[in-house]
């Protein structure tokens, strides 16, 4: 049976290219595909180990569902807003924290006029 390889984006050529699937224990790896996260059991995927036929370095691959990838791409979203805002936030809460201690002296005033 001849291997077809299939058309992949190679992460070290940054292009698409035809690359061959290769057993784990050809690139010093453990066998089995399946698999999952402790630490988020529900993230099951598949692993499979490629080469490139352009540049012919091995890389890992992983088959997930769709939906953690739409997960993934909501995070990265979230994520990008948070560190965009982060210095404004940062500065906000100083500003925040000022006007605390200002009202906490002027509060401490005020029990001492009691």
């Amino acid at each position: 049976m001849t291997r077809t390889a299939a058309q992949i984006w190679c992460p070290n050529c940054k292009e698409i290219h035809p690359c061959y699937s290769v057993n784990a224990s050809d690139v010093g790896e453990t066998g089995g595909r399946r698999f999952f996260k402790s630490e988020a059991n529900d993230v099951n995927f598949f692993r499979r180990f490629r080469q490139c036929t352009n540049c012919d370095e091995h890389f890992e691959t992983s088959e997930v569902e769709a939906r953690f990838l739409d997960e993934l791409v909501q995070l990265r979203r979230a994520l990008a807003d948070i560190k965009a805002n982060a210095a404004a936030y940062e500065l906000d809460a100083k500003k925040a924290s000022e006007k605390l201690k200002k009202l906490s002296k002027s509060l401490a005033v005020l029990k001492a006029l009691e």
